[in-house]
């Protein structure tokens, strides 16, 4: 995700192995012209799982509130 987007509205999801995901609202993506939600996985360590991904599907206007 670019940096130089607005990222609001975290949340955080754990999962019982100790790893969790981290989901927020992201503006300013490439390909939008609203809002999207992203997430990133993280092992139970901290570090990272996977790269930010993209959760909706749906992609025209504005979506929010991950």
């Amino acid at each position: 995700m670019p940096s130089d987007s607005t990222q609001q509205h975290p949340d955080v999801t754990t999962f019982s192995d100790g790893s969790f995901m981290v989901t927020w609202d992201g503006a300013g993506e490439v390909g939008q012209d609203g809002s999207g939600i992203y997430g990133r996985i993280f092992n139970a360590d901290n570090t990272p799982a996977t790269d930010d991904f993209q959760v909706n599907q749906y992609t025209s206007s504005t979506q929010s509130d991950s």
